[in-house]
């Protein structure tokens, strides 16, 4: 028993090891900026699109900050018929906007290859806004609307790949915010433009 213990220490101690050793091969750098434009599948909503734009700090070989700002659009499924106060018929159309700011931190699998698979997830600042437009039904040029906007802190959690295309890096991202507001799957395409700036000491 001593020696299956001793043995299975040994083995963590040395797989430890080695990680330590891959994931400070490089020392801290901005890597990148670039931009995405995203579908989305957003709770309570019909399908929508977003654009963003990101940058990318190198912490580690295996991780990055991936700080970015992304514009989220959506609307309500529903075109209902309501009264408002002044005795006419309105179509009322809801749209759905969310700007969010986030950071991300992404994990690279240590593996040799074109394609870089991550994971990881972080921290979103957002503010929704829902507007409300009413449209007269007996007259479609009489229109009026309310707007509202909250703000609040979700969580995304993510999985894609960064690839090479030319000179710029590629990426495709699958993510999911949960927290303040209606839950979103995002599915992202994007492209980072390199910079390679050194952040560490010399």
């Amino acid at each position: 028993m001593k020696k299956i213990l001793f043995t299975l220490a040994l083995c963590i101690l040395i797989s430890q090891s080695a990680f330590a050793r891959y994931s400070m091969q490089a020392s801290p750098s901005f890597d990148g900026i670039g931009f995405r434009f995203s579908f989305l599948a957003p709770q309570w909503y019909d399908p929508g699109f977003g654009v963003g734009i990101h940058s990318d700090f190198k912490i580690t070989s295996i991780f990055h900050l991936y700080p970015s700002f992304e514009y989220s659009h959506a609307a309500d499924p529903s075109r209902d018929i309501i009264w408002l106060n002044d005795g006419h018929q309105y179509y009322s159309q809801i749209y759905f906007n969310e700007f969010s700011l986030n950071g991300d931190l992404r994990f690279y699998l240590p593996i040799n290859s074109a394609f870089r698979p991550f994971g990881g997830g972080g921290f979103v600042f957002l503010m929704d806004n829902e507007f409300t437009d009413f449209e007269r039904v007996d007259d479609s040029r009489v229109h009026s609307h309310t707007s509202t906007s909250d703000p609040g802190l979700g969580f995304d959690f993510l999985v894609g790949s960064d690839f090479p295309i030319g000179k710029l890096l590629g990426t495709m991202e699958a993510k999911v915010k949960v927290g303040a507001g209606p839950v979103i799957f995002k599915i992202s395409a994007g492209l980072t433009f390199p910079i390679n700036v050194s952040l560490g000491r010399r």
